[in-house]
C-alpha cells in the first residue's frame, strides 16, 4: 500500500490516487457509569476485549501503544490524546485515527467512538471496524 506524505502545514489535503478518507462513527447509550466507560478506552486488558490486543499502552500524548495486528504481528500506534475520564485518541496506519469519547447525556453516558483511515480497502477496514464496535456494544449493554 503506497504511503501519502506530507510536509509541513497543508492547508488542503489531497487524497492520493485510488484511496479515500473512511469516517465511521457511532454514538452507543449504555448504563455504565464514566469510570465504566473509560476502563474500555483505556486499559490494555480493557481494550483488549474489543478492539486489537494491546501490549503496552502508555497514556500520554505522542507516546507508543504495542498491539498485535490481525496477523498476529506486533505493530506500533501512538497515542494522540488522553484526556483523564472524557477522552482517548491513537493513531495508527492499520486502523488511522481512532477516537473514544465518553458523553454526559442527563445522568447517563454514552460513548462516541470514531475511526478516520485514508485506504484503498475501504470494505476491509469498514468492516474490521464495525466489528469492533459491534464487540464494543456486547461489552456496554
Amino acid at each position: 500500500m503506497a504511503k501519502p506524505s506530507f510536509v509541513g502545514y497543508q492547508e488542503k489535503v489531497e487524497i492520493p490516487e485510488g484511496f479515500e478518507l473512511l469516517t465511521i462513527q457511532e454514538e452507543i447509550d449504555t448504563s455504565l457509569n464514566r469510570d465504566q466507560l473509560f476502563s474500555l478506552l483505556s486499559e490494555a486488558e480493557q481494550i483488549s476485549q474489543w478492539f486489537y490486543q494491546i501490549k503496552s499502552f502508555d497514556s500520554h500524548q505522542g507516546k507508543k501503544i504495542i498491539f498485535i495486528d490481525d496477523q498476529g504481528l506486533a505493530t506500533d500506534a501512538v497515542c494522540t490524546s488522553f484526556v483523564l475520564g472524557k477522552e482517548v485518541s491513537m493513531l495508527a496506519d492499520i486502523f488511522g485515527n481512532f477516537t473514544g469519547e465518553i458523553i454526559k447525556k442527563g445522568k447517563s453516558f454514552s460513548l462516541k467512538v470514531t475511526f478516520k483511515i485514508l485506504t484503498d480497502k475501504p470494505d476491509e477496514k469498514s468492516a474490521r471496524a464495525q466489528n469492533s464496535i459491534a464487540r464494543l456494544k456486547d461489552l456496554l449493554s
